[in-house]
């Protein structure tokens, strides 16, 4: 990006979950954490969320991106990922997705996403060499 460009460059974070790339905006991002512990699971929630731990003396409502996203992988009695991508929130408590892999932060312009797929929690797409990457709104996710 050159001195007089006034092309706005958005900062993401690239993640995997069931075998899929996603990111999200860094600005949602609070921190991401290795799943080091186990998780409680709460009676007679949605399938989407796998439970709550215990971060630092904050509970953590912890949520199944593959339920969220219809993604591979499984979620019940298999591998469901090894890191915890918390977000930031203002008032609806800590929660944070569980993902297979945290591959890096980049810096994207607007041309390089493709918005006319928006929907729900689909911002829209990052096209890049290797393919698409599925950009997500956390705020619209439920």
């Amino acid at each position: 990006m050159t001195a007089n460009s006034t092309e706005t460059e958005l900062e993401v974070l690239e993640f995997q979950v069931g075998g899929e790339e996603y990111c999200v905006s860094l600005e949602s991002v609070e921190e991401v954490v290795t799943m080091d512990g186990s998780l409680t699971p709460l009676p007679n929630a949605d399938r989407s969320v796998l439970g709550v731990m215990d971060l630092r003396g904050r509970t953590t409502s912890v949520l199944d991106p593959r339920a969220i996203f219809d993604a591979g992988g499984a979620n019940d009695e298999g591998s469901v990922g090894e890191y915890v991508v918390v977000l930031s929130e203002e008032g609806s408590g800590t929660r944070g997705w569980l993902v297979d892999a945290v591959n890096r932060v980049v810096s994207v312009g607007e041309d390089a996403i493709d918005n006319s797929v928006a929907d729900g929690p689909v911002q829209g797409v990052l096209k890049a060499d290797e393919g698409f990457t599925v950009l997500v709104d956390p705020q619209n996710v439920s």
